[in-house]
């Protein structure tokens, strides 16, 4: 929020304003999952199968899994 009063300001200073004043605010959220691709050529031949991967309890989330953005669309007005 600082860092985009700081920055409308800056722009209403440049273009001959003296101060900005918020009028609105506008968030948005997103999720992202990160899908995890193994193949078969990882894996000899020759050696005896991986063991199946632990169960997570349910409700868990692993480090790395899920990805969450927030943006935020600050409009403010600019006045002399």
């Amino acid at each position: 929020m600082a860092r985009g009063e700081a920055e409308a300001t800056e722009y209403a200073r440049n273009a001959g304003f003296s101060r900005v004043r918020l009028l609105s605010v506008q968030e948005g959220v997103s999720y992202r999952s990160a899908d995890i691709v193994v193949t078969g050529s990882r894996i000899s031949p020759m050696a005896a199968p991986p063991p199946p991967p632990p169960v997570p309890e349910r409700g868990s989330i692993e480090p790395g899994q899920i990805e969450t953005g927030v943006t935020l669309t600050l409009q403010y007005r600019m006045e002399r």
